[in-house]
C-alpha cells in the first residue's frame, strides 16, 4: 500500500517542470487534499519502491458522476520524471488493467511522463486532448499586442463586415447556443464530451442547459466575459472567458472557448478573438489561462502564442472508435 506523503511526494516532483506553479504551503496543501480523497476513494493502488522510496504509484478510482453526470472512472499515474524505468513500469500496469476499464476510464498524464504515454497509446488507450497552459501577456504580446488587435477589428470589418463585441441579449444566447451544438456534433473528434458515450436528445438537453447558463452568467454588466461574432446583426460565432478562478497551484487563471460558423472560418478571427480574450483576461488579473483541446487550428494558434504542453487527456479506446 502506498502513503498520502509518498504520493505527494511523486506529484510535487512532477510539479518542478512547470516553473509558472506555486509552491507555498497553501499549494502544496491543494494537491495532498485532492490525492488524499483520490487515495480514500481507489478500488486498487498498484506501487513501485526501491527500498523505501516510491518510484511510480498508479491509482484506479472508483467511479464518480462526472460533467453532466455521466459516469467517470479515473484514474492517477504518478512517477518520477527522470526514471525512465518507473514511467514504463507504470504503463505496463495501466495495459495489464486494460481488460477491466471500460470507456468510462480516463487519466491525465503529465506532459513530464512521455515514456509512459508512449507505452500505453495504441495498447487500449489513446489520447483524446492536449492540455495546455499559458501566459496571458506573454501570448498577447506574441500575437502582436493592442496595435494587430486594432488592425484586425478594421480588416474584419472594412473586408467582411464582422464584429466582435460584448454578449448581451437572450437571442444572442440562444443562438449561439445553437451554434456550440451544430459545431460539435458535425465535429465529435473535438467534444469536450467523451466520443464513446452516445449523446440522446435528454443529454443533449442537459448539455445545452449548461452551456445557457455558463453564456448568461458571462453576459453580466459585472462580468463581461463572454463576447460575439456578428455580421449584420446576424450572430455567427461566440467566444469567452470561461472556468474563472483563483488556483491555489496556478494563481488566478482562465480557460478560454471560440465557436465559429464555418462560413466565416479562415478570415484571420481566430487570432483577433485571442487578442480580444488575451486583453479581458489581463483586464481581470488572470495569471495563467489553460485548455484542454483536441483542435488542431486552436494547437497550431497555441504554439504562435508559446503556450506549452501541460499534459495529456487519455481514455480507454482506440482511435478508430472515435
Amino acid at each position: 500500500m502506498v502513503s498520502l506523503d509518498e504520493l505527494l511526494s511523486l506529484r510535487l516532483g512532477m510539479l518542478v517542470a512547470f516553473p509558472e506553479c506555486r509552491t507555498d504551503e497553501r499549494a502544496i496543501a491543494h494537491p495532498r487534499e485532492r490525492l488524499a480523497g483520490f487515495l480514500a476513494g481507489a478500488e486498487a493502488v498498484d506501487v513501485l519502491r526501491t527500498g523505501d522510496r516510491a518510484r511510480a504509484a498508479v491509482v484506479f478510482g472508483a467511479p464518480i458522476s462526472g460533467m453532466l453526470g455521466m459516469p467517470t472512472r479515473p484514474g492517477g499515474v504518478l512517477c518520477v520524471p527522470e526514471d525512465r524505468e518507473a514511467q514504463e513500469w507504470a504503463a505496463e500496469k495501466l495495459v495489464e488493467a486494460r481488460d477491466r476499464l471500460d470507456s468510462s476510464f480516463v487519466t491525465i498524464l503529465s506532459s513530464s511522463l512521455p515514456q509512459v504515454l508512449a507505452s500505453v497509446e495504441g495498447r487500449g488507450f489513446r489520447v483524446q486532448a492536449l492540455l495546455l497552459h499559458g501566459n496571458p501577456q506573454v501570448a498577447f504580446d506574441r500575437l502582436g499586442g493592442d496595435r494587430e488587435l486594432g488592425a484586425r477589428e478594421c480588416r474584419l470589418r472594412d473586408d467582411h463586415g464582422l464584429e466582435a463585441s460584448r454578449l448581451r441579449t437572450a437571442e444572442q444566447i440562444e443562438r449561439l447556443v445553437e451554434l456550440r451544438r451544430a459545431f460539435f456534433t458535425s465535429n465529435p473528434q473535438v467534444s469536450p464530451i467523451n466520443t464513446a458515450w452516445s449523446i440522446d436528445e435528454e443529454l443533449q438537453s442537459q448539455i445545452d442547459a449548461f452551456v445557457r447558463r455558463t453564456l448568461q452568467n458571462g453576459a453580466r454588466e459585472d462580468a463581461a466575459t463572454q463576447f460575439v461574432v456578428s455580421r449584420s446583426e446576424e450572430v455567427v460565432g461566440g467566444f469567452g472567458v470561461v472556468q474563472y478562478e483563483d488556483s491555489p497551484l496556478w494563481g488566478r487563471c482562465a480557460g478560454v472557448e471560440v465557436f465559429l460558423t464555418p462560413a466565416v472560418q479562415g478570415r484571420g478571427l481566430g487570432v483577433l478573438l485571442y487578442l480580444v480574450l488575451l486583453r479581458r483576461m489581463l483586464e481581470l488579473g488572470v495569471r495563467t489561462f489553460h485548455g484542454t483541446t483536441a483542435n488542431p487550428a486552436v494547437v497550431h494558434l497555441s504554439r504562435k502564442m508559446g503556450r506549452s504542453l501541460r499534459g495529456w487527456k487519455v481514455v480507454r479506446g482506440h482511435y478508430d472508435e472515435r
